[in-house]
């Protein structure tokens, strides 16, 4: 196992989320160790940092050095916020925003995105609305992230065709557990020939297109069940694969973005070490917003046909998953990861507008020295 440590939230910073990840596990997703765990870094904190031998980092690494399964290895991620309470008025203000949840507008969120899409855009076989960022997450998390992640045009809706895709049903259900996630390259990190080869060819018949600058790539990040693995590979679903969509449109494709900060979810939640989870839960209690009506709860009764069978099946996989221990055996929780990671965009939303208010009062405190100044000559005079 490679160990990482990442920059925890927690008081001092000296300590540190620790993931635990196979280097073959590594290799089967990208061609450079190294510069996969940086992609990994950037995903969560937003912020292009490197990899160092030692917790204070000045022993950096680089591009190219040979890692092995027993490297023990920091992220170091320069200007990041370690501490501090983001303001719950900020959370408030950023969050205020609800997400529309009558049938209209999910009829239509679904239809967009079949119009865009035509098919499982991984499997060519017929596929469900996917959120990338989960309905129950809400509008005023999106937010959140709209502003972290300076995103334009900005998304206002958790239903927006660019917060989703087609997805075969039960690859959609490996989605929302974070099982598997989808890679967009290139990015910051990453370009394309760091990518493997997916093992086979798609469907012969599926005549759709790959956008031409972007690839949305299949990755199994860690797939917990062995007849899942079997069954999404015979699927075609195999690691590795290309998305394909029927309207290649840049603007309305889904949110590289928003990809990258689920990529990011995913792996702490699959590889997180559970046992260092007190070391980056900060002292105070982090600020949420309000969620939707999970899918979850039993007080959640759509009308629609499609969105009541895809109702049921969610509730079923969120027991089988409790009950199996899949989520709290020894693991992360996904609750635990989407707070982290939410807290993190909080702080770093904050940061920027705490630096943004300081510069204007500067300015402010210029313009009236300015008058002062200029009163004063006057009356000298």
């Amino acid at each position: 196992m490679v160990t990482v440590f990442i920059p925890s939230l927690s008081d001092p910073p000296t300590d540190r989320l620790e993931l635990k990840i196979p280097l073959q596990k590594i290799l089967s997703l990208c061609l450079s160790p190294y510069k996969w765990l940086c992609y990994v870094g950037w995903a969560i904190y937003n912020i292009q940092g490197y990899l160092s031998t030692d917790a204070e980092g000045t022993n950096r690494l680089i591009d190219g050095v040979v890692l092995n399964d027993e490297d023990i290895l920091y992220f170091q991620a320069p200007g990041f916020v370690h501490e501090g309470v983001v303001q719950i008025a900020l959370v408030k203000r950023h969050t205020a925003s609800q997400t529309s949840v009558n049938d209209t507008r999910v009829v239509q969120y679904r239809t967009d995105i079949s119009n865009r899409d035509g098919m499982c855009i991984f499997t060519g076989f017929t596929g469900q609305a996917c959120h990338i960022i989960p309905f129950a997450r809400g509008t005023g998390n999106m937010s959140i992230l709209v502003h972290q992640r300076s995103i334009t045009p900005a998304i206002n809706d958790i239903n927006d065709k660019r917060n989703g895709f087609l997805c075969e049903y039960n690859l959609h259900r490996l989605f929302d557990q974070r099982q598997v996630a989808v890679l967009v390259t290139p990015n910051d990190i990453l370009g394309r020939e760091d990518i493997p080869q997916a093992a086979s060819p798609g469907l012969l018949q599926d005549l759709r297109s790959s956008p031409s600058r972007l690839s949305y790539t299949l990755q199994h990040i860690n797939i917990t069940v062995p007849q899942d693995a079997i069954m999404v590979n015979a699927l075609g679903a195999v690691n590795n694969r290309d998305a394909k969509f029927l309207d290649c449109s840049r603007s309305g494709l889904p949110h590289a973005a928003l990809l990258h900060y689920l990529y990011g979810a995913s792996v702490v939640l699959a590889f997180g070490a559970r046992d260092s989870v007190k070391t980056w839960q900060a002292t105070h209690e982090w600020e949420q917003p309000p969620t939707q009506t999970p899918a979850t709860r039993p007080d959640y009764k759509p009308r629609d046909y499609h969105d009541r069978q895809l109702t049921e099946e969610k509730r079923q996989n969120a027991y089988l998953a409790s009950s199996t221990g899949v989520q709290n055996g020894g693991r992360l929780t996904e609750e635990e990861v989407m707070a982290f990671m939410f807290e993190i965009a909080s702080r770093q939303v904050a940061s920027r507008e705490q630096a943004a208010w300081e510069q204007r009062k500067l300015e402010i405190d210029d313009w009236v020295h300015g008058v002062n100044s200029t009163d004063a000559s006057a009356t000298q005079k």
